[in-house]
This record gives structure tokens, C-alpha cells and sequence, in this order.
């Protein structure tokens, strides 16, 4: 079960170094980051099944040279979580997110006209 502190270390670590975009077609919450455990971390609450992935791309390689570590949730898993996470973000974030709910409200009607 998920906490109230869980939910609320998502909305910090999001908010400074999360991405929130449509990729394909479908809503994805991103982050990379240098350090391994805070996204680790994030992984075991948002989505303990998803994939960690190291990125040794030239083009995401820090100055120092650190890997960088990149987690991505997509579909209806982010959608739900954006929708939890809405009220514990900026506004120009919760602009954003507000986007994805009309995007998934649409995708209802298209499925049931």
C-alpha cells in the first residue's frame, strides 16, 4: 500500500527533475538523474514491475562523466498517477497535467461513441 510520505517524495523529485509528456501517442512521466537511488526509490512506488535503464549515450553523459539513469512510466499508469500528484504541483505543472485528464477523458468518448 502506498503512503501519504510516498506520494509526496513522487511530487518533490518530479516536480525538480521529472518530465511529463506525450511519447507515441501516450502519457509518460520520465526522469533522469546522475544518482541511482532516488529513482530507484520512485520506481518501488509508483511502478515496482517497470525497468530502470542505464543510458551511456554520449548526448546524456554529465560533464563529470556520471551514467545517468532513466525511468519512464507510460499509459494509463501514468495518467492515474498524474492525476494523484496534481494538487502537490506548481501550477504551470498542474497546467500540464490538467491536459493529460482532458486527453484521457477524450480517449473515453472516442472508445464509446
Amino acid at each position: 500500500m502506498i503512503e501519504v510520505k510516498d506520494i509526496y517524495y513522487s511530487a518533490g523529485l518530479l516536480e525538480g527533475e521529472g518530465c511529463f509528456r506525450l511519447s507515441h501517442g501516450s502519457p509518460e512521466i520520465s526522469i533522469n538523474m546522475t544518482d541511482f537511488e532516488p529513482i530507484y526509490n520512485l520506481k518501488q512506488i509508483m511502478s515496482p514491475l517497470s525497468t530502470i535503464r542505464l543510458h551511456r549515450n554520449k548526448s546524456l553523459v554529465t560533464i563529470n562523466n556520471k551514467d545517468v539513469w532513466h525511468l519512464a512510466i507510460c499509459g494509463q499508469l501514468a495518467i492515474e498517477w498524474m492525476m494523484t500528484l496534481y494538487p502537490l504541483m506548481c501550477p504551470r505543472r498542474q497546467e500540464k497535467l490538467y491536459m493529460f485528464g482532458k486527453i484521457k477523458l477524450i480517449s473515453k468518448l472516442i472508445v464509446y461513441l
